[in-house]
């Protein structure tokens, strides 16, 4: 999270959440992080992606894929890209 490798921390965040008896201020805390991360996700996700789709609109297919790609750095799981 310190990081600010957001997709990794949602993980994290998410196998962390998942465990039973904790703390109910240790989950209050996690899930703020977690929104926090999806959030900062989206937004740095949201131009790159915006741009990829622009690019396979316009038909500069070579580009829209090297944006792609820069989407799956951010977001490996992006099933769009």
């Amino acid at each position: 999270f310190l990081k600010k490798e957001w997709y990794k921390a949602i993980v994290k965040l998410e196998d962390f959440l998942a465990k039973k008896g904790m703390d109910e201020d240790l989950i209050k805390e996690a899930s703020d992080m977690m929104s926090e991360a999806k959030n900062e996700l989206a937004s740095e996700l949201g131009p790159v992606i915006g741009k990829a789709r622009s690019l396979k609109e316009g038909q500069d297919l070579k580009a829209a894929y090297e944006s792609f790609q820069e989407v799956l750095k951010i977001e490996p799981t992006n099933t769009e890209a």
